[in-house]
């Protein structure tokens, strides 16, 4: 796909942005976006700029580590199975 953003873009972009930091001022910038989250979740507001900065610091903090983010995520995110159940013919038809 044309304009993809990948992990590694991102990655690359905070990189340049923050380079590196310290580790306990980046883990405490990543604690206080979890923070913010869980704030609009509570007030029922827009989550997106607190779901927003989680990445970007989470992004910053593997920099600081020199982890690339590219390698560790598909560890933790599931694969679907590789082959799909067979669809289950169910009959929506009012009664």
């Amino acid at each position: 796909m044309a304009n993809e953003i990948t992990l590694a873009y991102i990655q690359e972009m905070v990189r340049r942005r923050e380079g590196r930091l310290g580790e306990k001022q980046q883990l405490l910038r990543l604690i206080g976006a979890v923070g913010r989250l869980a704030d609009a979740i509570e007030r029922e507001e827009e989550m997106g700029t607190a779901l927003g900065d989680i990445l970007y610091n989470t992004m910053a903090l593997a920099n600081t580590y020199g982890i690339d983010m590219e390698d560790c995520v598909p560890a933790a995110v599931p694969v679907p199975p590789q082959e799909k159940k067979a669809a289950r013919n169910l009959d929506f038809r009012p009664l």
